[in-house]
């Protein structure tokens, strides 16, 4: 068993047992994760009393300049852990797809539209998912279109589509216009 202050050690090799003690006087013990010299960071896994139950463990990442004192009970004799392979196909998907959610809810934000045409657009698109501008035009399922001021009279498009959109937007206009309550 090893011991010893190792606030200044350039080596704490992951598995290694510690117990640092906070500017706060407050004593962390647990097994390193990770340490990064450059940047002063130690992160340490521990399980605490109120954890320990649930079979739960605390991950902290701790600032080395901020400690009193870091002290190494236990050297770790293993391997340092391989890191897991990653999926680049699977990485390069995701990124895809939050780009395309991030593209799809743009084009969701009218543009020089007043506050009441975008929640009124918003309300529409609780209904409806194929809901867009133009301009300042709503258009939904490329059957209807709303035209400012936004009200029945300037609903246009297929009789079906068109009377049900009609009762959505009277019935925000009437919310609208009484307010919350």
């Amino acid at each position: 068993m090893a011991t010893g202050d190792a606030k200044d050690s350039k080596d704490i090799p992951p598995g290694t047992k510690v117990v640092c003690t906070t500017c706060f006087e407050e004593k962390i013990e647990g097994e390193v994760v990770a340490f990064d010299y450059g940047t002063k960071v130690i992160i340490i896994k521990s399980s605490s009393s109120k954890n320990a139950k649930k079979n739960v463990t605390d991950i902290k990442m701790l600032n080395m300049t901020q400690m009193k004192k870091l002290e190494v009970v236990e050297i770790s004799t293993k391997p340092s852990p391989s890191l897991p392979s990653l999926d680049l196909d699977k990485i390069d998907k995701k990124i895809a797809s939050a780009l395309e959610q991030k593209r799809r809810a743009v084009e969701k934000i009218g543009i020089n539209v007043t506050p009441g045409a975008q929640k009124l657009f918003d309300t529409i698109n609780k209904t409806f998912n194929d809901v867009k501008w133009d301009g300042k035009r709503i258009i939904i399922m490329d059957e209807v279109t709303i035209d400012p001021p936004y009200d029945a009279s300037t609903c246009c498009g297929k009789t079906a589509t068109r009377e049900h959109i009609v009762k959505i937007v009277k019935k925000h206009n009437e919310e609208e216009s009484t307010g919350p309550g």
